[in-house]
């Protein structure tokens, strides 16, 4: 500990380690947080990507145009696209599945639903969503 010029001890030493101390706890505590934040962002993307193509490729082989069970086609496709396909349901040719991907954040697992089938008939106008 330091002496002042009068001899006395002088309070505020290492006051400026302490306050750097905080600073540091704080600012890593954002960046921790902003890292969680863009791996959830990229899971959910990550899941919407498998969906749509789980269900396109679904479609394709209710149709014929691809070999294989639709809902077979689509847990294949879900697992190339690192995620699990868990809910697929067939309506004529449309397909709607249901998929998580593989790994979340901590509890947290993305899910995303998507639907695909035939192009529109051309003598009928599209549908409105």
């Amino acid at each position: 500990m330091s002496r002042g010029p009068n001899g006395e001890s002088d309070a505020e030493d290492g006051s400026a380690s302490v306050l750097m101390l905080g600073i540091s706890a704080v600012l890593l505590a954002f960046v921790l947080w902003a890292a969680a934040l863009a791996q959830a962002r990229a899971a959910a993307a990550q899941s919407a990507a498998a969906a749509d193509l789980a269900a396109l490729a679904a479609a394709d082989a209710a149709r014929g145009l691809v070999p294989g069970e639709p809902c077979d086609v689509a847990a294949r496709t879900a697992e190339a696209n690192r995620a699990v396909l868990r809910e697929c349901s067939l309506e004529g040719e449309t397909v709607t599945v249901r998929v998580a991907a593989a790994r979340g954040l901590l509890l947290i697992t993305p899910e995303r639903r998507s639907r695909a089938g035939p192009p529109p008939h051309p003598s009928r106008p599209p549908a409105l969503p």
